[in-house]
Parts: structure tokens; sequence; C-alpha cells
């Protein structure tokens, strides 16, 4: 008995100090790691795009896979550029003009508390406080400036990433010699790959379409930078709860301030919600099914670690990285206890 809670002690131990090494090297190669991962993510995308092209049949002839690759690297530029001139056009206004919308709140609230005798103040600033709003967009704009600064280095991971797509199932051949394991293997890869497919499709989907009804919504109400709010909402979508939460906020703080307008500011806030509440909450856990199937206190304690190792970019990854970990460690008998403690209902979808 002793020796079995010794054994449990120096796994927990080793487990902690483990987990200790991983964040401390995860903070100090920060510089490497955001690049290969945006490398990583390029290259994904670019094989899924490919994929969806070969699909394409011309005269009763499937594309060609390096055609269907040069369309989808064409696709992604586009897309990047499209990205790029939006928020090139709109960060650096917003973060100018923040702290003028700032002020013109606090006068704003400082006549509603002369006008119904209410101390508002202090509240309002405690709020802006919390919510560090040019702090947020400044450090998104450090996140996007560094990228944008690591282009050739990310496309150099990715030509190297695509070079190595096709050789990488005949290295595993190479490596396991018995037939039946190469076989389990290839099965377990491509189940697990489905699901990563599943979910980045769907939770895409849901998140696109959430950032266009808030931008046609926007535009109807002439807020100013509707189109980076679209784009801001598309991408904090992916962060469950408090993306949606954030996404929110920000759009209608400065729908008050710019109309100075509590009827917009309510009515604004309440047709976003709807749409996020419609889509993430009714919507998306349809189509989804258990592909989600996170505990909110892992969400929650990953948003926190993620987000103070990696800022933005880490609270933007963190979700996808948990729902692909559990993804492949509810596929190995070792591993299945872990992703039942990560799940939200303890069920989770063994099947190979």
């Amino acid at each position: 008995m002793q020796n079995h809670q010794n054994s449990w002690l120096i796994k927990i131990t080793l487990s902690l100090v483990l987990a200790t090494t991983i964040i401390f090297i995860l903070i100090i190669g920060k510089a490497f790691f955001i690049p290969l991962i945006s490398a990583i993510i390029a290259w994904y995308i670019l094989i899924s795009l490919t994929n969806f092209y070969e699909s394409f049949e011309i005269k009763g002839k499937k594309l060609p896979y390096y055609l269907a690759l040069i369309i989808a690297i064409i696709s992604g530029f586009i897309v990047i550029s499209i990205i790029g001139s939006i928020i090139k056009n709109n960060i650096s206004s917003v973060i100018q003009e923040i702290p003028e919308y700032q002020e013109n709140l606090v006068t704003m609230t400082s006549n509603l508390s002369m006008k119904y005798n209410i101390a508002l103040e202090n509240d309002l600033d405690q709020f802006f406080k919390t919510l560090k709003i040019s702090d947020f967009f400044a450090e998104t704009a450090k996140v996007l400036t560094t990228l944008a600064g690591k282009v050739t280095i990310i496309g150099i991971y990715v030509i190297f990433l695509l070079l190595e797509y096709k050789q990488f199932h005949k290295k595993i051949e190479l490596l396991i010699q018995r037939k039946s394991s190469i076989k389990n293997i290839s099965k377990i890869m491509s189940r697990i790959s489905r699901d990563i497919n599943t979910y980045f499709k769907i939770k895409t989907t849901a998140s696109l379409t959430t950032g266009i009804l808030s931008y046609i919504v926007l535009r109807f109400f002439e807020v100013d930078f509707a189109e980076f709010w679209g784009l801001l909402i598309f991408v904090l979508n992916f962060i469950p709860t408090i993306g949606s939460i954030v996404a929110v906020i920000f759009p209608v703080t400065i729908a008050l301030v710019q109309f100075q307008s509590l009827q917009t500011f309510f009515l604004l806030g309440a047709i976003l919600t709807s749409i996020q509440i419609l889509i993430g909450n009714i919507l998306e856990p349809r189509f989804t099914g258990n592909s989600l199937n996170i505990s909110p206190l892992v969400i929650i304690l990953s948003l926190t670690i993620w987000g103070n190792i990696w800022g933005v970019f880490g609270m933007i990854l963190c979700i996808p990285f948990i729902v692909i970990t559990n993804i492949i460690l509810s596929k190995f008998p070792q591993t299945q206890p872990l992703a039942i403690l990560l799940s939200a209902n303890g069920k989770i979808n063994k099947e190979i």
C-alpha cells in the first residue's frame, strides 16, 4: 500500500515538473513557437483547401494534387490580403480613437449622473480599468506586427511542411515493421484527422457566419470600423464564452460613445448577443456534437495559462489545442483516463 502511494506521488511530482518545464520552454521560446504554430495552421488550412479543390472534376477527371495546391495557395493569399487590408486600415485608427471615445463616454456618464443624481464616474473608471481596451488592441497589434515581420520564416516553414506531407506516411511505414501495427496507426491517424477537420470546419463556419451577420448589423447601424469588428468577432468566437462576450462588448461600447444613445446601445447589444446565442449555443452544438466536450474549468484554466504565456495569440489557440489534444488522447487506451478528466461529461469518443 505504501509503495503504491509512493508510486503515485512520484508520478504526480514528475508530471508537475514536466508541466513546469514545458511552460518555461513555451515562454522563453515564444519568438520561435509562434511563427512555427502559425506555419502549421497555414499548412493545415492549405492541405484542407487542396483536398477540397481535388474533389472538383473537369471533364470527368479530378484536379491533380499540385494544381489543387496552387489554387489553394492563391486562395489563401487573397484571403490574407483582404484580412491584412482590413487590419491595416482599421486597427491603428481604432487605437488612436479609443482615448477620445473613453473621454466622450466619461462626459456622457457625468451628464447622466448629474441628471439622475447617480454617482457613476467611479464605476465607469473601474470598468475601463478592468476592460483594458487600449491594452487589448495594443497587444493584438503587437502580435500582428510580430507575425507580419516573420512572414518569410513562416513561409519557409510552410514550404517544408508541404514537402514533408507526402513523405510522412512512408516514414511511418519504414519506422514500424509490422503490417498490423501500421494499419492500426493509420486508422487512428485518419480518425484523428477526420475529427479535427470536422471540428475546425464547423467552428470556422459558425464563427464566419457570426462575423458576417454581426458585420451586416453594424453596417446597418453605421457603427465605426464595422469591417474590423466583424473580423474581430470572427476571430474571438474561437474562444468560447469569454470571446463571445468580448466580441459584443467592444462594438456596442464604441456605438454608445459614437451615437451617445442608450437606446442604440441596448438595441445593438441585444441583436449582437442574440446572434451569438443563436449560432453559438443553439445551432453550433447541434452540428458539433461532442467535438467540444471540454470541461468549463479546463477552458477557464487554459485561457488563463495560455493568455499569460502568449497573450491574445495564446488565448485564441488554446481551445482548438485542447480539443485536438482531447481527440488524440481519446483514441489510445493508455491516455483515455486523461481525456475523460478533460471532458465535460466524462463521455469520450473511443471509436477508431
